[in-house]
């Protein structure tokens, strides 16, 4: 079950996809086509391969969380990877907001109906997750996402892990494997700084269905109380992480603010500092490692 150490490590992970796939498409020469599978972050190389690429469609406005009236590209949401030690071991990273196409569906804010599913989940983000697919390393081949990572991961165990908008993703995700027709019990969920994924129904038959889930939400950070009224809810038993003295308050005057409140690394931070390897931090991050309130030994 949840460990704040292991669950402050799991959120570094998913702060190497946020890097890996930001790195890519601001890459010197860099085409401007959309990024579908960005290079393997070092950080989790040593550890995991990929069995998988996790990709979906941009698009806004989808009426039904079906058709598209701006955009409609494939991008890189995430990775599927399995342990090089523990080979029946898998994580499933999903990547947070990264373009203003994303930002605007995070804002539709409408409930809406799913097959299969009580309550009503958020259209922008439900439609996101409607459209991912899952790919073989370096094929451009898709399948469909919920049968393609069962296939992968057999009779081994899954953690799906997401930040900001991929911990949405991540719960829709979770829920469809949690089925007992699928992973079942072997299915874990760790969502950061998540915003409301449905209504008080979905969130509830979600959190019974997922046995073994953790959600954290900084107290500061807006993303996690939005979308606002229409019966929306977070999960059940979502931590509330309190950055009074142990984040920057004077990042407010700087108007990095509601960044650094929302950063993924802020609550690694909150969760579990120790786990914290400032040093091994690329120079992408430096922004947020500048948020954190460190020790006097450390500054």
């Amino acid at each position: 079950m949840s460990d704040p150490r292991a669950d402050a490590l799991t959120a570094l992970q998913v702060l190497a996809v946020e890097d890996s796939y930001a790195l890519a498409i601001a890459a010197p020469g860099a085409s401007g086509a959309p990024v579908t599978e960005p290079a393997l972050d070092a950080r989790l190389a040593k550890d995991w391969a990929v069995a998988g690429v996790v990709v979906g469609t941009d698009a806004l406005w989808r009426k039904g969380c079906a058709a598209t009236l701006l955009s409609d590209q494939t991008v890189f949401y995430g990775w599927l990877l399995r342990h090089l030690v523990a080979p029946g071991t898998f994580r499933c990273l999903i990547r947070g907001t990264a373009s203003m196409i994303e930002w605007a569906e995070d804002a539709e804010g409408v409930p809406v109906s799913a097959p299969g599913l009580p309550g009503k989940v958020e259209c922008g983000f439900y439609g996101i997750y409607a459209s991912m697919r899952l790919r073989h390393p370096g094929s451009s081949v898709d399948m469909p996402l919920v049968a393609g990572i069962t296939a992968i991961v057999g009779l081994g165990s899954l953690t799906i892990a997401g930040h900001s908008l991929g911990a949405p993703l991540s719960t829709y995700l979770a829920s469809d494997l949690a089925d007992q027709v699928r992973l079942g019990a072997r299915v874990a969920l760790r969502a950061y700084c998540s915003p409301r994924p449905g209504t008080t129904e979905y969130v509830e038959y979600a959190a019974a269905l997922i046995t073994d889930y953790a959600s954290y939400a900084n107290k500061l950070d807006v993303v996690t109380h939005v979308p606002f009224g229409l019966g929306y809810a977070s999960l059940p038993a979502t931590q509330t992480l309190w950055p009074v003295g142990k984040l920057r308050m004077d990042f407010l005057l700087a108007g990095d603010f509601l960044k650094s409140m929302h950063h993924v690394l802020s609550s690694a931070w909150l969760i579990c500092s120790e786990a914290v390897d400032i040093a091994s931090l690329p120079a992408i991050d430096k922004p947020f490692i500048d948020c954190l309130r460190l020790p006097k030994a450390a500054a």
